[in-house]
Formats: structure tokens, sequence, C-alpha cells
């Protein structure tokens, strides 16, 4: 708990995003998607649908974490993308 209260009060003291593992901001980046995914897999012995689901859990975070907070999703639009997801597997 205190480290959700540590990182909010760190996006809201800086008005902008915390960064994440440079690893992990590749692993969504269309450019590098290919390598990324291929040296995270190998590293850290990720299956297609681990790599899926860290996919999914870094657009949350980017959903949630915009500037704005009328850009971020609400309670609402999060827990029916995370019902999406469950329905997909």
């Amino acid at each position: 708990m205190r480290l959700i209260s540590l990182f909010y009060l760190t996006l809201n003291q800086n008005g902008k995003r915390p960064k994440l593992p440079k690893k992990l901001e590749t692993l969504i980046s269309e450019t590098e998607e290919e390598e990324s995914t291929n040296k995270l897999s190998e590293v850290f012995d990720l299956t297609e649908s681990d790599l899926d689901t860290m996919r999914f859990l870094i657009d949350v975070f980017h959903q949630c974490t915009e500037e704005s907070p009328s850009d971020r999703l609400n309670a609402g639009d999060l827990h029916e993308m995370i019902l999406s997801r469950k329905k997909r597997e």
C-alpha cells in the first residue's frame, strides 16, 4: 500500500508519468517490439501469453497515468477492460 501511495504522490507532485524501465517501455514500442520481445522472452523465460499480459499491464499503466486527470481511465472503464480481457482468456 505504501508503494502505491508513493507512486501516486510522485505522479501528483510532478504532473508527469513515472518512467517504466526501458525494457518494459520498448516492449510496447512498435519499432522495437519484435527485438524487445525476443530478448525479454529469453532473459526472463516468458511465454507469449506472459508477454501479452505485460503489454496489457503497461497499457493500463499508461492509461491510468495520463497527465490530465480527465484523460485517465476511470474505475468503471478499468473494470470493463479487466473483465473483457478475462473473458478472452
